[in-house]
């Protein structure tokens, strides 16, 4: 199997699983949804955020973070993903849209991407 094709897999597994603990969890109180929509809501944000990560993170280790150490490669790479994902959760939730709870939002998000951009960032380097 080629090795894009392997990546690929593996990255879809890794999306589906992270939507299924987190409609498991009902994060978010998306816990009020029944479990199909929940489910989809989570299946949706995290292709976003897969999808962001994947355009980005190319991007800042040959563009213009390259000559950074590899945890601000991280960070940078987190607070860009970040927008998207924290644009979805806005635009799919039903709760109050104010610019104080966009940056409410996008700080739990950033958070979030910190630690799964870590992650995966360290085990593509082990691969």
């Amino acid at each position: 199997m080629p090795d894009w094709l392997q990546r690929g897999l593996r990255g879809s597994v890794v999306l589906v699983g992270a939507a299924l603990l987190f409609s498991w969890f009902g994060v978010y109180n998306t816990y009020q949804l029944p479990m199909l929509p929940r489910f989809g809501f989570w299946l949706l944000t995290m292709v976003v955020g897969g999808v962001s990560s994947a355009i980005t993170m190319p991007w800042v280790v040959t563009g213009p973070a390259r000559d950074l150490p590899d945890p601000l490669k991280i960070v940078v790479t987190s607070v860009i993903i970040s927008v998207p994902i924290t644009g979805t959760l806005l635009i799919l939730s039903t709760g109050e849209l104010s610019p104080r709870v966009a940056v409410i939002q996008y700080g739990y998000v950033f958070v979030v991407s910190v630690v799964v951009t870590t992650v995966v960032w360290y085990t593509q380097r082990l691969s």
